[in-house]
């Protein structure tokens, strides 16, 4: 029987959280069967794969080192129209499933190429925990003022929005997305809770396997809408995002890099003098960053991320 759709998740090393999140699937799709779970494994750790026998679920196991190349892999075996993601680090909100199918039912007409939702951080996330914080710190408050105005264009709040210094905003990994009048037509989405049309995957040609660990989303929703296809935002499609719950878990900072330099300079076009401040801060944080990180944590580590983002602008230019 032809499935509606396929729920891909990529998963590595963290057990107890994707357990979590497979709980929270199976009790949303809980009575259908026209709904398929597929896993991508990329570690190969014994307890991951004692989670994954609890469930019924496909899976295929592959250790290649890049979330483009993984994300494909999900979408080229689901055999289903309607192929959604989640992260094995989120839980679904109930109503979940359905409103991924109410809403390509609804408007088939209307160009929809893929759908996103709330993705709300409960772990520990920069971007979101300096803007916390700026509500409690008098400079953080000053700091955080001139990067929304300067950086993300006096939008960093908005949902879905992608500005020309190469930062998305974040308020779809905020609580007060929730309560967003939906569905609303956005420009970029996050793979960690997102559902695409297999049509579109085809036309583009899926996620671009260069981006290991980073930028895989960005880049395809902007080829996606540069393709002719719309990207909506769904506030019944919720999750909540534990976000690195296990550091062992997440990339180096030379890819972190890599990942930031090929994404700016493949989609950023610099048209005057208030673009190239923007991009100019954005980068300058991004280094202050990683010299932190050094600095902080007594090791060398987080300053190859300054090679990377280096290495990244010199692969996207030479694939040109």
């Amino acid at each position: 029987m032809q499935k509606d759709i396929c729920i891909v998740i990529l998963t590595y090393h963290r057990p107890f959280y994707l357990e979590k999140c497979l709980l929270s699937i199976f009790e949303d799709i809980s009575g259908r069967e026209n709904i398929d779970v597929l896993i991508i494994n990329n570690g190969d750790d014994i307890e991951t794969k004692k989670v994954i026998e609890k469930f019924p679920v496909r899976v295929i196991q592959d250790r290649k080192r890049s979330k483009g190349y993984l994300r494909n892999l999900g979408w080229q075996n689901s055999g289903t129209n309607i192929i959604a993601y989640v992260d094995d680090d989120v839980e679904i909100a109930g109503g979940w499933t359905e409103s991924i199918l109410e809403l390509f039912a609804k408007f088939p007409n209307k160009n929809i190429g893929a759908i996103t939702g709330p993705c709300i951080v409960k772990g520990r996330q920069l971007m979101v925990s300096l803007y916390r914080q700026s509500h409690r710190n008098k400079l953080y408050n000053f700091l955080f003022g001139l990067y929304n105005n300067f950086v993300c264009e006096g939008n960093f709040l908005e949902v879905g929005k992608f500005f020309r210094s190469g930062i998305y905003s974040i308020g779809g990994s905020l609580e007060e997305s929730l309560k967003c009048a939906g569905p609303k037509e956005i420009e970029i989405m996050s793979s960690c809770n997102m559902a695409v049309k297999r049509e579109v995957l085809e036309l583009t040609g899926g996620f671009d396997e260069d981006f290991i660990y980073n930028h895989e989303d960005g880049d395809l929703s902007l080829r996606i809408r540069k393709n002719g296809y719309k990207l909506f935002f769904n506030p019944k499609m919720s999750v909540d995002h534990f976000v690195s719950p296990a550091k062992h878990t997440r990339t180096s900072s030379f890819f972190m890099g890599r990942d930031f330099g090929y994404f700016y300079r493949k989609h950023i076009r610099i048209r005057n003098l208030k673009d190239l401040f923007g991009l100019s801060i954005n980068i300058l944080l991004l280094n202050t960053y990683w010299i932190i990180g050094t600095v902080k944590n007594r090791t060398i580590e987080p300053l190859r991320g300054i090679k990377g983002l280096e290495t990244g602008f010199k692969l996207s230019s030479e694939k040109k």
